[in-house]
């Protein structure tokens, strides 16, 4: 069976073949459809960088509470991965703002400020301390919570876990 791109090519195709079926297509040569697997946009994203791009362990249990205890998002409902140093300005940062399909991103140990929130192509980005720094900081660790609550607000459904 061909595959169609556009609905004439299966209209075209359909009225070449309809006089071998004058009785119309019998169903049993219809195969069902299949429901698509839906994928739902998630509600936040957390990147953070590490030295070599590989999760350590306990970076990735602090992430995974950031999300869960601090954003309040269920983790299927958050997008959470670490990254190698990369430039996350101008078209870097647009490209992982696309790579997340998020309304909010949290960028946890970029150069760039932290505490900073800005707008890209619609997604709010939060720009924070590394989490080493905030797991090994008490001072830190209360000025990260207070750059989250910047964007609490503009998470989707927010709502406790």
């Amino acid at each position: 069976m061909s595959s169609f791109t556009t609905g004439e090519e299966l209209y075209g195709y359909l009225d070449k073949i309809s006089r071998l079926y004058p009785g119309g297509i019998p169903r049993s040569s219809i195969p069902e459809a299949k429901p698509e697997a839906t994928t739902v946009r998630p509600r936040c994203a957390l990147f953070y960088m590490t030295a070599s791009g590989d999760a350590v362990e306990q970076l990735s249990i602090l992430a995974e509470a950031i999300c869960t205890k601090g954003l309040r998002v269920p983790l299927e409902q958050c997008v959470v991965r670490p990254l190698e140093a990369i430039d996350v300005t101008g078209d870097g940062l647009a490209q992982l703002v696309r790579q997340a399909n998020s309304p909010v991103v949290v960028l946890c140990g970029s150069s760039l400020p932290a505490g900073t929130v800005s707008e890209v192509e619609g997604t709010v980005v939060l720009t924070s301390f590394s989490l080493e720094q905030v797991g090994q900081n008490a001072d830190l660790k209360r000025q990260f919570w207070e750059h989250l609550k910047l964007v609490i607000p503009r998470i989707p459904n927010q709502g406790r876990v």
